[in-house]
Parts: structure tokens; C-alpha cells; sequence
């Protein structure tokens, strides 16, 4: 199947991040923990959709580190990138065939918001899963939508230091220090730092929060870890 101008984009989206097929991120694994509590649910992932396969960059309960992307509830919310629900995957025609929906045991329940970077290209989902058929309301959907952005920005500060790191050692290798590209770069990276540390007060203040205060204190770790970087780099 011909691939249009914007799954190229979206495709190569997702590789510049430089996660899929990589060990899962410990961060990202926390935050699909915080999902699977919030839930109340055994499985919860952080999605990453390519050309046929999805990997899950962030997981909790899910033993695969990833399926093909024919058999993927994720898919779905590439063409269409709204919240979706499928309260019982067995009373959905599009999802009551998939092979973890038909084996045993299987997956019933199905909640999950697209993964969307800066850009705008939907990279995967964020989503939760359970072996029993359940409804969800907007308050615990509007949490994962929380999460997702979360997720977002983590990606995107970690791309963006994977550059700075770069464009750094590539003027070191020439022998030159542009100031005005470090400080472009650093504006860069403290952008999406500074919006995961924001996100993380909101995930703070969800109700449930104080149950995960260790997974929220590693994703603060993280972000502050990035700007150390970011000011040992430029004082290089």
C-alpha cells in the first residue's frame, strides 16, 4: 500500500525520537503505572505505532514489548485521533476478532488517547486494558489525556537533548561555539522540559496522586536531570 505524504511524516516522526525497539524508559513505564491505577486496570501502555509493528515504549502488566500493528487497538487512533473507548471488545465489530481479544485470557476492555508530539504527528496512544468489560467516565478519560501530554513532552525534551548533544560535539569536532545556535538549542530543550515539569504538577494534583508520589518524583528527576545536562553542555 502506498504510503501518503503524511504517514512519511508521521513515520519518520516517530524514528527521530530513537525508541522504537529500544528498552522501555523508566519513566515512561511510570506514568503507564499511574494510568493502570487510575483505571483501576492490570495493563496500561505507552505506545509507539510504525509502519507494522507497535512498540511499547512504556508498559505495565503487558509481557509483549509490542505486536504488529495489523492486530494493534492503537491503529485506530491514527486515522481518527480522538479518546476511544470499547467498553466490551467483544461486542465491537472492529476489535471482537483481534488475537487478544479471541485468546484466553482476554482483553475486554479498552480505553486509550492518541500520543501526539509538537508537531502534531500522532506517534501512537496511551492507553489501558482489562480482562473484564467496564464503563469509564470523562474525569478518569480527561487523566489519561494528562498523562499522554506528559508522555509527549518527556519525548520531545529527550529528542531535543539527543540534538543538543549533537550539534554540541559537532562544533567541538570543528573547533567552533556558535553562541547564538547554543542558545537557540537550549531554548529547544528547556521548552519541553519546562512544559513536563508543568504537566507533572497536574498529574500531581489528580486525585489518587499521593498513592504514585515515587513514579511522579523519578519523572521530576528526569526533567531536572535534563536541564543539568543542558547547563553542563553549554558551559563546555
Amino acid at each position: 500500500m502506498q504510503q501518503t505524504e503524511e504517514e512519511t511524516a508521521r513515520l519518520a516522526a516517530v524514528d527521530s525520537y530513537g525508541l522504537f525497539g529500544a528498552d522501555r524508559s523508566e519513566l515512561l513505564d511510570g506514568l503507564a503505572r499511574i494510568a493502570a491505577s487510575a483505571f483501576d486496570v492490570p495493563m496500561a501502555s505507552v505506545t509507539l505505532v510504525h509502519e507494522e509493528q507497535q512498540w511499547f515504549t512504556g508498559s505495565i502488566g503487558l509481557a509483549e514489548p509490542g505486536t504488529s500493528r495489523a492486530v494493534s487497538f492503537s491503529a485506530r487512533l491514527l486515522g481518527d485521533p480522538r479518546p476511544l473507548v470499547v467498553p466490551d471488545t467483544r461486542d465491537d465489530p472492529s476489535t471482537r476478532f483481534l488475537p487478544h481479544v479471541t485468546q484466553t485470557p482476554p482483553i475486554r476492555f479498552y480505553a486509550g488517547v492518541p500520543l501526539i508530539d509538537a508537531d502534531g504527528h500522532v506517534l501512537g496512544s496511551v492507553a489501558v486494558f482489562d480482562r473484564e468489560p467496564r464503563l469509564v467516565g470523562p474525569a478518569r478519560m480527561e487523566l489519561l489525556a494528562n498523562v499522554s501530554t506528559q508522555a509527549s513532552a518527556h519525548l520531545q525534551a529527550l529528542r531535543t537533548s539527543r540534538l543538543l548533544i549533537a550539534r554540541t560535539a559537532e562544533l567541538h569536532r570543528r573547533g567552533e561555539k556558535t553562541d547564538d545556535m547554543l542558545t537557540t538549542v537550549s531554548h529547544e530543550l528547556r521548552t519541553p522540559t519546562a512544559a513536563m515539569l508543568g504537566y507533572l504538577e497536574m498529574l500531581a494534583e489528580q486525585p489518587g496522586a499521593a498513592a504514585h508520589r515515587a513514579a511522579l518524583a523519578r519523572i521530576e528527576r528526569a526533567g531536572q536531570d535534563l536541564i543539568k545536562m543542558l547547563e553542563t553542555v553549554l558551559a563546555s
